[in-house]
């Protein structure tokens, strides 16, 4: 059971990544987001879905938004109304205000599915992004979607994240979701500093199929500069079922 647990929790940096996206007939996008940011930021996130194989897909969007405390999430879910036919790539534009304008932010589930409802591999990509009066964004971020898949490294209780900062012209969000419908975790987020030493610690609960992030994490620590690393360690689960 404990094995079962940990593999539905999934914590990532919301930062720039440059992974190689994989294909998945799920696809986890840790943040998207339609929202006012700090100092007169308007983030929004647009979704690029391929599908490399040679059956059409049928696609479903979950949103996992922040839970009440002590309560299971609710994922609001909606099908694309046309089907991602084999070699096609389709473009998601603005996919929170499209899709789920009731909600600001969190991740997302990306499933694929034939009429049958087998499972089709696809690749999900995205980027959040901030567009300005002229269309053209002054800023922003690619933020690589992780394959929900029983064979790769959700089953990890621990990860690292490097090259953390927090000043006048960088900020660090760490992103969290809970992929179980049963189960909360507590994770602990161990800051080091540059020479590797603690430098504190904040605790995130977590309840079911939720999402959670942590905004200027640094700085709300009364950190400041470069070189910081996060240990991100599953501390605890309770199963609710």
């Amino acid at each position: 059971m404990k094995t079962a647990a940990v593999s539905c929790v999934l914590c990532v940096v919301a930062l720039s990544l440059a992974a190689q996206p994989l294909p998945s007939d799920r696809q986890v996008i840790p943040a998207v987001a339609r929202v006012e940011g700090a100092d007169g930021a308007s983030w929004r996130t647009d979704v690029v879905l391929h599908n490399p194989g040679s059956a059409a897909a049928n696609v479903t969007l979950s949103l996992l938004v922040e839970a009440e405390d002590g309560l299971p999430g609710t994922p609001v879910t909606v099908d694309l109304p046309d089907a991602l036919a084999a070699g096609a790539t389709v473009l998601l534009a603005d996919v929170v205000g499209t899709f789920f304008p009731d909600h600001v932010a969190g991740a997302l589930i990306v499933s694929a599915r034939t009429d049958e409802g087998q499972p089709v591999e696809i690749i999900a990509d995205s980027r959040t992004w901030t567009p300005g009066e002229d269309g053209v964004g002054s800023y922003g971020q690619g933020i690589a979607a992780v394959p929900w898949r029983p064979d790769r490294g959700l089953a990890r209780t621990e990860r690292r994240l490097t090259d953390l900062e927090t000043g006048e012209s960088f900020r660090t969000n760490i992103g969290f979701a809970n992929l179980s419908e049963t189960t909360a975790a507590t994770i602990a987020v161990d800051i080091l500093d540059a020479a590797g030493e603690p430098a504190g610690t904040r605790w995130v609960t977590l309840e079911p199929s939720s999402w959670k992030q942590l905004n200027d994490l640094l700085g709300k620590m009364g950190l400041e500069g470069s070189g910081f690393a996060a240990i991100v360690r599953l501390a605890d689960w309770q199963d609710l079922t």
